[in-house]
Parts: C-alpha cells; structure tokens; sequence
C-alpha cells in the first residue's frame, strides 16, 4: 500500500477529532502567553501585550543593548482583562557599545480625572464615561452633553501612564520585574440599562542596577476618587526601587475585580 493511502485516513480522522474539539468548546476570546528567554550578545526586542481599548491596559517594552538577559513573561488577556507577570535579570557586557536597556511602559484606558475646555472645571466622572467610552455608553441625548462631546474640548490632567527604564553600565547588572493586573469593567444589566461597574490597577514593581540610570514616570488619576499620584524620577548610579500600587474603582459593595467583567 502507497504511503499516501496511510496518510489519508489519518488527516481525516485527526480534522473530524479537531472539528469535534471546537464545536464542544465553547469560544471564550481568552488569549495566554508563556515564553522563557535566554539570550547572550546584541539584544533588540520590542514587544505589546494587549491594547488599552479592548484589554483595559496594553504593556509595551523594549530590550536593547549588548549584555545577558534572563527573562521570563506569562500574560493572559481577554475582553477588559490584562495580567502580565514580567521579569528580567540582565548584566551589561564588559566592552559593550552601549549600555543595555530595558523599557517597561504600561497604559491604562482608566478614564483620569477631566477639565472641560476654559471652564478649568474638574467634571464629573460620568461625564467623563459617556464622553471618552462610546463602547460602553450611546450617551444620555441631552444637546448641550452632545455638543461638548463633538468640541474636543475634555482635557486630561494625567495620561494614565506607568513607565520605568533601567539602563545598566558596562559589567553592571540591572533587574527590572513587573506584576500588574488591569480590569476595565463593561457593566450588568440592570433595570434594561448598562451600568458602569468600574475599573481596576495593581502593580508590583522591583527595577534596580548595579550601576547604571533608573528612570520613571508615573501620572496617574482617577476620575472618581478624586486621586493623583506623579513622578518624575532619574537616578545615575546605583538605585533599588520597590514598590506596591493600587487603584481601585469600583461601584457597589462587596464587589471585587473579578466582577467587572
């Protein structure tokens, strides 16, 4: 018997398996992401897990230099949900060109705190909702909400932003590690009306080198609870950082993250 004649009937049998398989398992739109990284020599990596829009928080890094990486990520995301455990151990080569660099920065979609136009009033985070979530709200109809919406006028006092670079010096080492876990909740039904439930950040972070330039940003409100948190931060030489940082806004009592979506 020819081998195409073997090949045949097991094809058919393993799409008939696969075909079995996807009609028994429903669709979730989960996506995750195991990857270990081992690398020695001139390094470039960029990389983006998720996208503030559709996540609720996108992550974007890039590796650069000349040096050994030691990394390892896991990401798991789907519709408003984003969680990224990031972490790596470097050591800049002794006759490197250039130091090696990584840049962690993550984004969030929670709306910040909003003035309106020269009024340099801080609005009212439902405002805030309808005008800058067309996903989640079609708006209430009132004309005058209507025509400041189309004025592009709202400006943020924060741009949601979480970012942190450590560059280490040739022979140096540097350490960067990032936890975080993003949830920007659609809503419930209730009564026949779509009810924001609310939005969640949490991160722990350790950057470090041994030697070397730490550099962080940090501009962060929030549109409910009337907080702020900024920083501008550069350290030439040698910095440890480590830290824990949560924002939560959530409607109802007894609520968790977990309920957002």
């Amino acid at each position: 018997m020819s081998k195409n004649y073997v090949k045949m009937p097991v094809v058919v049998f393993l799409l008939t398996i696969f075909m079995l398989l996807g009609i028994a398992s429903p669709a979730t739109g989960y996506l995750g992401h195991t990857v270990d990284y081992s690398m020695d020599g001139r390094v470039e990596l960029q990389k983006q897990a998720g996208h503030e829009y559709e996540t609720g928080a996108r992550m974007r890094q890039v590796v650069t230099g000349q040096g050994e990486v030691s990394k390892q990520a896991v990401i798991e995301m789907e519709e408003g949900y984003l969680q990224v455990e990031d972490n790596q151990d470097w050591v800049t080569a002794d006759d490197a060109l250039r130091d090696l660099t990584i840049t962690t920065n993550v984004r969030l979609f929670t709306p910040a705190k909003y003035v309106y136009g020269v009024e340099d009033a801080v609005v009212w985070w439902e405002d805030v909702y309808e005008a800058l979530s067309p996903v989640y709200y079609e708006g209430n109809g009132d004309p005058d909400f209507s025509a400041r919406r189309r004025s592009h006028r709202w400006d943020a006092l924060t741009s949601q932003t979480w970012a942190v670079q450590v560059s280490a010096n040739p022979g140096e080492t540097g350490q960067l590690r990032s936890d975080f876990e993003a949830v920007y909740g659609p809503g419930a039904a209730e009564a026949g009306a779509d009810t924001f439930l609310g939005d969640y950040f949490e991160i722990e972070q350790l950057a470090a080198t041994s030697d070397g330039t730490l550099r962080r940003y940090i501009d962060i409100s929030s549109s409910r609870r009337h907080a702020y948190l900024f920083e501008d931060m550069r350290v030439d030489g040698t910095a440890t950082v480590n830290e824990a940082f949560s924002l939560i806004n959530i409607t109802g009592a007894g609520l968790n993250w977990y309920d957002l979506f």
